[in-house]
């Protein structure tokens, strides 16, 4: 549900902006809904990264004791950041703070920061408890081995705290600075119409040579017309075209028989109800504004509501609402049902619908079985990047690419899903199975990248210098090591997705290529171990959390989440490596 929910809200934020009708409130309160979605990102970034880096975690003997001892300090907290969430959303649902929610939020405020300072002081003691026998270099180490799932829940759950005091602060912020929250993305200006961008763009430009031949097409033969079979001087080929026209990529097949289908149908459901109720008694117009009321209604319904179907509902309201209201009636003129318009209707749209797909063939898009391996690819090139950039010595501060790397992943998602409903004709069947889990692996490596950008920043957001614990990694001499090492595993899958665009039954090449099948694993291995004593000895990690901190600049609990990203990045990796190679 929090995974629909993030993937949902910002859509709706934007597309809200009509409902504020110039209401300072409302504006004020899209504002507010904006930063918590915001925070709602963040925390989903966090609390699924948490869940990758614990699923298979092999817990030790110091687990549960480490556990019992901060649970009490742990709930504590949960509860009193979930009253503060719930006071929150009352009070600015308006859109406006009173002075009295002001002060209920700020003593919540500071009730949340006292269990954090307990849960902080637990963990710390817990820590030192469980690994009292051992030396301080030892003790780092030993963290790293045995505690580093837990030290990553604590930097997480720390951060998550940390976004929503300070929402709940600019919050209250807001009430004295109306301007305090960042205005919203409105929709584009006027000058987006030039955007080089865009009118540079290979796609857009195929778009456009593909709609205006058709559109001449559909003029030209509405012009001439052809024998009895359609009339000259008729516009309706070409505006059927126009209607037709879409940027969609994907199954072409399926998109055009949708078109016939929404077109025929909703044709012929207006001409029916037309002919039923064509006459001007109050009845009948009672009738027919109920019919088109509720045929309105359910298939714009199925329009917004439903990803498969959508294109179809709006095809269906667009020309049985407009057949439905066609021509005039009379109380004493009677009407038969218009099965020659009707016919009409059916040859235009086969007619306007030949010309899309002639000219989608004449001017080929691509195959969505292409596009999805192209974003796959693209996934392993921002992966290399990212890691390159975040590990190189010369790079001061850290760039976020968690976003770049979501949609990658999802236009590959998007993309395979339509991959297998296009027809394959010589080609092998599409891996719809293999390609899920391959795009269910890559979004794994994206949430554990997003957890080590997190904490890599001084200040926990994009752009922000590279922390003290980052820089303390990157002098380490194994770092270089575990850097090449890490590289080339990525690397070595880049090969490996192209069996999703290797359509013959011939054997994939790539599955015999030595560096493909490479596990690297004793590499990695040996090279994690080197640099988790590196940094254990190093002064930097050795010092403890300063009184009054958090867990979120904890060092340990920083060096922690750096080597656990690492690690479930690379298991990621593994997992999509060996997932193409068992069905190879």
């Amino acid at each position: 549900r929090l995974s629909k929910m993030v993937a949902t809200m910002d859509g709706y934020i934007g597309n809200s902006w009509y409902e504020c009708f110039g209401r300072r409130n409302w504006h004020h309160m899209r504002r507010i809904l904006t930063a918590l979605e915001k925070v709602i990102n963040e925390s989903y970034d966090r609390i699924f990264s948490t869940y990758i880096a614990t699923r298979a975690t092999e817990w030790s003997a110091l687990h549960e004791g480490v556990a019992r001892r901060i649970k009490p300090a742990l709930m504590a907290t949960v509860n009193e950041t979930e009253v503060l969430l719930q006071v929150c959303f009352q009070s600015a649902f308006d859109g406006a703070l009173s002075g009295v929610e002001e002060i209920a939020i700020r003593q919540v405020c500071a009730s949340v920061r006292e269990r954090e300072a307990e849960f902080t002081k637990a963990f710390v003691e817990a820590r030192e408890s469980a690994l009292a026998h051992c030396s301080e270099g030892q003790r780092n180490e030993q963290c790293m081995k045995d505690l580093l799932a837990e030290h990553t829940f604590a930097l997480h759950f720390s951060s998550f705290v940390r976004t929503v005091l300070g929402f709940a602060e600019d919050l209250c912020q807001q009430r004295h600075d109306p301007n305090h929250f960042p205005r919203v993305n409105e929709m584009p200006s006027i000058s987006s119409l030039w955007d080089r961008s865009v009118l540079s763009d290979t796609a857009h430009f195929n778009w456009s040579l593909r709609a205006l031949f058709s559109i001449l097409a559909g003029f030209a033969i509405g012009y001439f017309g052809v024998s009895d079979l359609f009339s000259p001087y008729d516009a309706s080929i070409a505006c059927t075209v126009s209607v037709l026209l879409s940027k969609f990529v994907g199954s072409a097949m399926v998109k055009n028989l949708g078109r016939i289908q929404g077109v025929v149908l909703g044709s012929i459901v207006g001409q029916i109800v037309h002919s039923l109720f064509d006459s001007t008694d109050t009845w009948s117009v009672v009738t027919l504004a109920g019919c088109l009321f509720v045929y309105a209604l359910v298939t714009l319904f199925t329009y917004y509501s439903s990803e498969q179907y959508s294109y179809l509902g709006c095809l269906l309201a667009g020309f049985g609402c407009g057949q439905m209201l066609i021509g005039t009636g009379g109380a004493h003129v009677a009407h038969s049902l218009d099965k020659a318009g009707g016919y009409d209707k059916i040859s235009t749209t086969v007619c306007a619908t030949s010309l899309v797909v002639l000219f989608d063939m004449v001017f080929p898009p691509g195959r969505a079985s292409e596009f999805a391996h192209k974003s796959l690819a693209e996934v392993v090139e921002l992966l290399e990047r990212a890691l390159s950039r975040h590990f190189d010595r010369s790079v001061e501060h850290v760039r976020f690419h968690k976003g770049e790397l979501h949609d990658a992943v999802a236009r590959a998602e998007s993309m395979g899903k339509e991959a297998s409903a296009e027809p394959r004709y010589w080609r092998t069947q599409w891996r719809g199975g293999v390609f899920s889990d391959v795009v269910r692996a890559a979004y794994q490596i994206r949430y554990s990248l997003a957890a080590m950008e997190y904490s890599v920043s001084e200040d926990f957001r994009d752009g922000g210098r590279k922390n003290a614990v980052m820089r303390t990694i990157l002098e380490t001499p194994s770092c270089g090591s575990l850097l090449e090492v890490v590289r080339n595993k990525v690397l070595s899958v880049s090969p490996l997705v192209g069996i999703f665009v290797h359509e013959t039954c011939d054997p994939f090449p790539a599955s015999g290529d030595a560096g493909a099948v490479h596990s690297f694993r004793v590499d990695i291995q040996a090279a994690q171990r080197s640099m988790a004593a590196e940094i254990a000895k190093h002064p930097s990690v050795t010092r403890l959390v300063t009184a009054g901190g958090t867990l979120e600049r904890d060092p340990l609990c920083q060096a922690c989440v750096v080597l656990g990203s690492i690690e479930c990045m690379l298991e990621s990796v593994r997992d999509l490596q060996h997932t193409i190679l068992r069905s190879a």
